[in-house]
């Protein structure tokens, strides 16, 4: 006598297969793993910026998407430069960089850190942020090859140094102070009769702390993040240059996406990184009276003080007339 068999575990098996086939949450699917290449080291609000952009990305894509951070360029063995070109030739998938470093492949970044363009974080929301520089330096760091997917905020770089407090464009005369490769800073600073040495920053560590290079400038979030007021005893407030920071994505991986995963990743960047603007803007007044107590000498300069490296820089603007274009320099609010 045959026995009539039960159709419940076929009908399971068929279901399951259903399910992994069209997964609702990534059942039966790999997660895509993500490169993310950021400058500043893991003390830093850069890294807190990557962090949440990170969190955000794996959680809104149900874990398709997984990002492994690399802090320090790491990558690149804390070649600045070197992960820039990276992220050009799709090395990585995603990125932090400084405009600054940025700049020498796509030399009208420098419009950005034009001498006293902006006088506070105010003109930066307006200009930057909210205004038609925004979309100008996002078109430039397009031309690299690159998609720019959200601005945040390295800050105004200040000057530190070990051999005595500036406080006049004279006291830079004869200092050998510390820059990424970066046309621009080399001539701000050869404007200033000062010396540069350039380097990344592995090397130029060990020689600040042994007085083979004077001094360098930094953001005070790098300054304190990268260790440096330890090693540097006098700091000038200056906010000469200012200096905002781009997360990016490789041409080739933002163009695999889809425009739900676009949208997706660009919304979790620009939500990080006004995170980070806050935190940058939030934290100065801690890391200087961190910065005090540990025995730096920090200056900060009077109208009159500030006058006179303005009036030193501001041939700069002539200077670079022709590599950046009145357009350009239109919409940042300079009128030839």
């Amino acid at each position: 006598m045959l026995m009539k068999k039960s159709a419940a575990p076929a009908l399971l098996f068929i279901l399951l297969c259903l399910l992994c086939a069209f997964p609702l949450s990534g059942c039966g699917r790999q997660s895509r793993e993500l490169r993310m290449n950021v400058t500043a080291s893991e003390d830093s609000a850069w890294m807190a910026a990557a962090e949440q952009f990170r969190d955000a990305v794996e959680k809104q894509t149900r874990g398709r998407y997984k990002i492994t951070i690399y802090p320090g360029e790491e990558l690149t063995e804390g070649n600045a430069e070197a992960g820039v070109e990276n992220l050009i030739n799709n090395g990585v998938e995603l990125d932090m960089h400084a405009l600054s470093d940025m700049q020498i492949f796509q030399e009208k970044l420098a419009v950005v850190e034009m001498p006293f363009l902006f006088q506070d974080y105010e003109k930066a929301d307006e200009i930057l942020f909210n205004g038609a520089g925004k979309d100008a330096v996002f078109d430039l760091i397009r031309e690299m090859g690159c998609e720019p997917l959200a601005l945040g905020e390295n800050g105004f770089r200040q000057i530190t140094n070990n051999i005595r407090s500036v406080v006049s464009p004279a006291d830079l005369s004869g200092l050998t102070i510390r820059i990424p490769r970066n046309h621009f800073l080399s001539e701000l600073f050869a404007r200033l009769n000062a010396s540069t040495a350039v380097m990344g920053w592995d090397a130029a560590f060990p020689l600040l702390r042994s007085d083979g290079v004077s001094g360098q400038e930094n953001s005070l979030d790098l300054i304190q993040s990268d260790n440096t007021y330890k090693i540097q005893r006098y700091l000038t407030l200056w906010n000469c240059s200012y200096d905002p920071i781009c997360l990016s994505a490789s041409s080739a991986f933002w163009e695999e996406l889809s425009e739900s995963d676009q949208e997706i990743f660009r919304a979790a960047a620009a939500e990080a990184c006004a995170a980070e603007i806050a935190a940058v803007r939030e934290q100065q007044s801690a890391i200087l009276e961190n910065f005090t107590q540990s025995g730096v000498e920090v200056t900060i300069l009077t109208p009159d003080e500030l006058e006179a490296f303005r009036v030193r820089t501001a041939p700069l603007y002539a200077q670079w007339r022709e590599r950046i274009g009145d357009e350009l320099f239109a919409a940042f609010g300079v009128n030839f």
